[in-house]
């Protein structure tokens, strides 16, 4: 769970320069509400795929 955190972590400073269509990208919200928000948002394929080298969440507009 740390490392998925982590992860979600650097996905989140990745995201300023995009609208703030979800919770997770509003940065004026606490970094552990954004993160249970993204979290929440994901598949399970998704969480797993995270957890590899690949941090990218397309269809929640995350690119790695």
């Amino acid at each position: 769970m740390k490392k998925i955190c982590i992860v979600i972590g650097i996905i989140l400073l990745n995201l300023n320069s995009y609208s703030q269509d979800y919770p997770f990208r509003n940065v004026k919200l606490p970094e552990n509400e954004r993160i249970n928000n993204l979290i929440s948002l994901m598949t399970l394929d998704e969480k797993i795929s995270c957890l590899s080298t690949r941090l990218a969440v397309p269809r929640l507009g995350i690119t790695g």
